[in-house]
């Protein structure tokens, strides 16, 4: 895997096979595969695989803080999908840095239904007001998604199932 404009792809058939069957990355052609950095990180980590800048490979440590220069929200949102990833879950990033990720139901090739939760992910600063939780939630509505708050806890994550009702 290479890494090249905070962009990680892969070309080696055999290996976007292995990583498309396991739900990772996106196919931008039939040879070429893009993974998002959350998913960089979790192979990294989980699988050991190596990812190259240049002709060296970087270490888990190394591609986390250069792939976080131009993502303030990548911390969190890796360790929201490190989570999500272990329970059976695919998660899907947004090609531009953003506090969001899509969830889809547990299960390999769920991707190609419609992602069930959007899970906004809150750093310890988060302020939010009333008006500022209605906008978030109409943006999940317009996208029919369930909107999902994620606070980290100490090791752990805190999900928070935010929704409005009328009772018209």
């Amino acid at each position: 895997m290479e890494l090249q404009k905070n962009k990680i792809t892969e070309s080696s058939p055999k290996e976007i096979e292995f990583l498309r069957t396991r739900g990772f990355g996106s196919l931008v052609s039939p040879t070429l595969l893009r993974l998002s950095p959350c998913e960089a990180l979790y192979l990294c980590k989980r699988l050991g695989i190596k990812i190259s800048s240049g002709k060296k490979p970087l270490p888990h440590a190394a591609l986390e803080k250069l792939l976080s220069k131009k993502d303030k929200y990548l911390p969190l949102r890796y360790r929201c999908f490190e989570h999500l990833r272990a329970q059976g879950r695919i998660c899907r990033e947004h090609s531009i840095p953003s506090p969001y990720l899509r969830v889809y139901s547990r299960g390999i090739g769920r991707e190609e239904e419609r992602a069930q939760t959007i899970v906004r992910v809150c750093d310890k600063g988060w302020k939010f007001s009333r008006a500022s939780l209605l906008r978030e939630i109409a943006v999940a509505h317009f996208m029919r998604k369930e909107l999902v708050l994620a606070f980290p806890e100490g090791a752990g994550i805190a999900f928070l199932k935010i929704s409005k009702i009328s009772f018209d």
